[in-house]
């Protein structure tokens, strides 16, 4: 049985693969196997997986039918060996001893999630200009990884049964499904443990999950949002301290009102008024969400920043739609019986 079951999904990414897998192969820790899930990919990518997985017997292929990113995880998942879980997306890189270093900081223990830095490129790695590095600095899982995720998929290493156990990944989302797996696992008592080292390699191109800015924005609040109904003061499922989730309710408050003034911004930029007036209302809102750690004056300096800063491209009518349908359940929850008007379907004007 291997130590490490590297899960590497794959969807028409044949033109990268080859560079995955050949960055896997040449690890200096051995003891792994690839279980390459193939989406059901239309172009070479089951030729480019076939090939190395006639030349390395520990690539095993599976094809399954088109499902999407999480769904194809889970699939790896249940078709793993190893004690320990690492998920490689098929465009992305890591470095020669990034095995090696998360499992020597894994220790062999079971309730510990191993995190390592990384670095975005274009072309690269080594000689990138564009690289932007991300250096965690979180000491404890909770309550950090409710501000934000802490790095890429392929930065952390965990033990499968404990990944199982947590539920996998949701098929429901979209996008930051590995964010929301690590904020149950957070939950479920994991230890975090930083490798100060840069071993994950994130590829930036116009296909990558990140590119569609609204499409991660739209599934960033989605995973806010469960955090916000499981960390319920009455959940018995939390066993947590009291002060701890406090601290929890806090981190998710905060960031959520940060969220809706986000979208509000950048809705507001490209002429979406009144769906970005409904999240400008829910972040305003005096009694809202009273543990948030934001002042009036700071949602409007926020909204203000995101309207005149980092210009992106105007979100799609499935992003508008999903993002109607997310504020329509956010305005029950927070207004129960009071109607809605028709604000979340709204035209550009």
């Amino acid at each position: 049985m291997p130590s490490v079951s590297v899960i590497t999904p794959c969807f028409n990414y044949a033109h990268y693969l080859g560079a995955t897998l050949e960055c896997l192969c040449g690890q200096s820790f051995g003891d792994w196997e690839c279980v390459l899930v193939d989406d059901g990919s239309t172009d070479a990518s089951p030729e480019v997986a076939q090939q190395y997985a006639s030349r390395d017997g520990r690539i095993r292929y599976l094809r399954k039918e088109n499902g999407g990113l999480p769904a194809a995880r889970n699939t790896g998942m249940g078709a793993a060996r190893g004690r320990y879980i690492f998920f490689l997306d098929a465009d992305d890189l890591i470095h020669r001893d990034a095995l090696s270093w998360l499992m020597a900081a894994m220790a062999n223990r079971s309730r510990r999630v191993c995190l390592m830095r990384a670095r975005n490129f274009l072309h690269d790695p080594a000689r990138d200009g564009f690289a932007f590095e991300a250096r965690p600095r979180a000491t404890e899982f909770l309550p950090n990884i409710l501000a934000d995720n802490l790095g890429p998929p392929h930065c952390y290493l965990a033990e499968r049964r404990a990944v199982l156990t947590a539920g996998g990944f949701d098929a429901r989302l979209r996008a930051c499904e590995d964010w929301d797996l690590w904020i149950r696992m957070a939950v479920q008592g994991a230890d975090l443990v930083n490798v100060d080292r840069v071993g994950a390699y994130y590829r930036r191109h116009a296909t990558s999950m990140s590119a569609g800015k609204f499409r991660m924005w739209e599934a960033a609040l989605r995973v806010r949002w469960k955090a916000f109904h499981l960390f319920t003061p009455d959940n018995p499922r939390l066993d947590l301290s009291p002060e701890m989730k406090r601290r929890c309710r806090r981190t998710i408050a905060t960031h959520l009102k940060r969220d809706w003034v986000r979208l509000a911004a950048k809705l507001a930029y490209h002429r979406h008024v009144h769906l970005a007036e409904q999240f400008l209302e829910l972040a305003k809102g005096g009694v809202t969400l009273p543990d948030a750690r934001l002042f009036p004056g700071e949602s409007w300096a926020l909204y203000g920043l995101h309207r005149v800063t980092r210009p992106c491209p105007a979100p799609t009518a499935p992003e508008l739609d999903q993002l109607g349908r997310l504020a329509d359940e956010m305005h029950d929850y927070f207004n129960p019986g009071v109607e809605r008007s028709h604000w979340s379907r709204d035209k550009a004007a």
